[in-house]
């Protein structure tokens, strides 16, 4: 099951001010893909093809 969990930090003083957490089935949100798209934002599919290949680690 796909599950979410958000912190909401306080730039200023770093302070964690909110946890959320969700596991509810993962649905359409038409609400929600427009505002992704309206903030530029990514949706995860194209977020993990956007990921370059792994680089090799050297004296491994």
């Amino acid at each position: 099951m796909t599950r979410a969990t958000g912190f909401l930090v306080d730039a200023r003083t770093e302070a964690l001010t909110d946890l959320l957490y969700d596991n509810r089935p993962p649905g359409t949100d038409p609400g929600l893909d427009r505002l992704t798209r309206q903030l530029g934002l990514r949706t995860p599919e194209q977020t993990l093809r956007s990921l370059p290949p792994p680089t090799a680690r050297k004296g491994l």
